[in-house]
């Protein structure tokens, strides 16, 4: 694993002392070895940068990872076959919760087989609505600590969930996103939501998937009237209300950026439902929300981050 920081005018720096205790994480974290990493650390609070560079090897966790997988899905079934049947392959997945939003429909018995024939966990929520805000209304005593918030278009392989769950145990206020983007303030000082990364830098993590802890449920249970009012409005934009509540909690960025080896979207194949992205107005709609979202709050809580993380096999990452 490649891990960089770079962040500018941030307390939360990489350091010597930092990655030495990363690296002491990951001895009592393993059991069986999986793959060699590398770590490389650059503080930038000093007058000349520490490059630290650390080889040590990652194994894949047996009693430690145990991953809740939130999955909310609509009109997609042959998608959500697929993607429950990558999650119940994992060791490290302990129990699935489905938003079943197919209000008129029964659960399909692939969707128990393919979790609970997997001696895994599976839990079935019919909300009364197909509302989007539904994602944000669960309680934590429902999940794990390591929660994992996952479209059902996305395909991921364990190794990568392992290695950002060893970043997260090291950062476990942080989100682990493995989709990275980023807003930019405009000359009239409102704020735009961008489809890529804001010079070479992001603040804002997707859930495809996104790894938070389940304390976060707490606050995000308790999100402003208007914040739940928005995100139905616009069907949109639940997971910028989580970026902004988790940056507003920690004061800095909300979260860490992991380069994935093997991931996979797969909303290009749906049958029926293409999906929110499909919608003309969603990107626009999200930086409608950026801006709302600013106005609730009384200022933009997002910070940027140039913190990355990949394996020391893949190719670098073009900003």
């Amino acid at each position: 694993m490649f891990l960089r920081a770079r962040k500018k005018g941030s307390a939360t720096i990489l350091t010597l002392v930092s990655i030495a205790m990363f690296m002491m994480l990951y001895s009592m974290l393993s059991t069986t070895v999986e793959e060699q990493i590398f770590i490389r650390g650059i503080s930038t609070n000093t007058s000349s940068a520490d490059n630290v560079n650390f080889s040590l090897t990652v194994k894949k966790q047996d009693d430690v990872a145990r991953f809740t997988v939130i999955i909310m899905t609509y009109k997609r079934n042959d998608l959500l076959r697929k993607v429950l049947n990558n999650f119940g392959q994992m060791d490290s997945v302990n129990r699935v919760i489905l938003l079943w939003h197919n209000l008129d429909d029964p659960v399909p018995a692939f969707t128990y087989d393919l979790i609970e024939g997997r001696a895994k966990q599976f839990i079935v929520i019919r909300p009364r609505r197909n509302l989007l805000s539904n994602r944000l209304r669960l309680s934590q005593d429902l999940m794990t600590d390591a929660v994992l918030i996952s479209d059902d278009d996305t395909l991921i392989s364990e190794q990568d969930l392992l290695r950002a769950y060893a970043v997260w145990k090291w950062m476990p206020d942080r989100i682990m996103g493995f989709t990275c983007r980023a807003h930019r303030v405009l000359p009239d000082g409102s704020y735009d939501y961008l489809r890529t990364m804001f010079e070479g830098r992001y603040s804002i993590l997707l859930p495809g998937p996104m790894l938070l802890h389940r304390k976060y449920f707490t606050a995000i249970n308790k999100l402003p009237a208007s914040v739940f009012k928005m995100v139905d409005h616009y069907n949109n934009c639940d997971d910028l209300a989580i970026n902004f509540i988790v940056s507003i909690i920690i004061k800095d960025a909300s979260g860490i950026c992991i380069i994935p080896k093997k991931y996979v979207k797969i909303d290009n194949t749906a049958k029926k439902f293409a999906g929110l992205k499909a919608d003309d107005k969603h990107y626009s709609n999200r930086t409608k929300c950026l801006n709302e979202l600013t106005d609730i709050y009384g200022y933009m809580p997002l910070q940027y981050s140039d913190v990355f993380v990949s394996a020391v096999d893949q190719k670098p990452l073009k900003l």
